[in-house]
């Protein structure tokens, strides 16, 4: 059961790229309404979100009274300008 879900967790990249192959940057960039997030913001959060997750799992098993750290995903989706990257950069970037 844990082998199962680590192998779905370990395929979460090339299944990201395969639901984002062939947009255009219009379609990537294109944000559905007012504070709504586009395609390649939404790829980004994911790719940041496994980051930080990776990140609190290794100090949950590693340290004795971890301080699990929050981030504020709006500002790291606008401060790092994240609809700017080319979608097909994003969907590889993470792990």
């Amino acid at each position: 059961m844990i082998g199962d879900l680590i192998d779905r967790y370990e395929k979460g990249p090339e299944l990201l790229a395969y639901a984002l192959q062939g947009l255009t940057d219009e379609q990537a960039h294109l944000r559905p309404g007012p504070g709504a997030w586009s395609l390649a913001e939404l790829a980004a959060h994911m790719a940041d979100s496994d980051l930080v997750g990776a990140d609190r799992i290794k100090r949950v098993i590693a340290e004795e009274s971890p301080t699990l750290l929050a981030y504020d995903q709006d500002a790291w989706i606008a401060r790092l300008d994240s609809n700017a990257m080319p979608i097909n950069e994003r969907s590889h970037s993470s792990r």
